[in-house]
């Protein structure tokens, strides 16, 4: 994805609605890593995050626009590239199932 500090990122092109967008799969060691690398990219985009914790995010990188994404366990999943707020919504979801993610936000 472009930042040092995210670690082994798994990326994929989709085209839904006539939009091309990239979904992304970043597993951590485990959550203390995670938080790290959430952290850092939170500080990159210049957003206030006073608590940071397990949830849904979304975040105005200075590269990719508007990043949505969410952070479970040991996984940060997201969508770039794709404006439409519901479509971010449903990939958020679907990975969610994909990655076997239990208790949902």
């Amino acid at each position: 994805m472009g930042h040092s500090f995210l670690k082994s990122a798994f990326t994929a092109d989709y085209n839904d609605a006539n939009t091309t967008f990239k979904l992304f799969i970043i597993k951590g060691a485990d959550a203390k890593d995670c938080k790290e690398m959430l952290r850092q990219y939170v500080q990159l985009t210049g957003s206030v995050q006073e608590d940071l914790r397990e949830a849904r995010y979304t975040l105005p990188d200075p590269y990719h626009g508007d990043v949505a994404l969410s952070w479970k366990g040991k996984y940060i999943w997201g969508v770039l590239n794709l404006e439409e707020e519901n479509i971010r919504m449903r990939y958020l979801k679907l990975m969610e199932e994909l990655l076997g993610i239990r208790d949902q936000f």
